[in-house]
């Protein structure tokens, strides 16, 4: 990549691209190696399906899980592959609203950032709401 100089010359930038594919590979040499081992696996499964179970039973309060006995990070997609879909679906449509309005003022000569915001806010209420849920289950168990 080359940007002309103040003197008119050809300077070369230095820039950084990486490879777009990634082969990633295992095998059971290297499984072995692994931090843990398999009894700590099943341990981990049954540690997540009874805090699913849990969640379950608590119709999806978040603020009535023990955190020193439940966690749901990285159970989000098995909850329910129904609600994960509804979950994209939703961010999809708020970003194209979100969109949609931006050309919209784009189009009509004006720039209403705070419009942005607001309509913003309001299609992604439900997900600033289960994250701060989520934070203040962190905060209760870092206590």
């Amino acid at each position: 990549m080359t940007n002309m100089g103040l003197a008119g010359k050809a300077v070369k930038k230095n820039h950084v691209s990486f490879n777009s594919q990634v082969k990633i590979t295992s095998s059971p040499r290297s499984s072995k190696k692994s931090w843990y081992r398999h009894n700590d696996y099943i341990s981990f499964y049954k540690e997540g399906i009874s805090t699913i179970k849990t969640f379950q039973v608590e119709h999806g309060n978040l603020m009535r899980l023990d955190p020193s006995k439940h966690c749901l990070r990285g159970l989000e997609k098995m909850i329910s592959k129904s609600h994960q879909q509804h979950r994209r679906k939703y961010q999809s449509i708020t970003v194209q609203m979100v969109l949609d309005a931006h050309a919209m003022q784009r189009r009509d000569g004006r720039s209403d950032p705070e419009e942005i915001k607001a309509l913003s806010m309001i299609f992604s209420k439900i997900s600033r709401d289960r994250a701060l849920d989520m934070a203040a289950i962190d905060a209760k168990a870092c206590k």
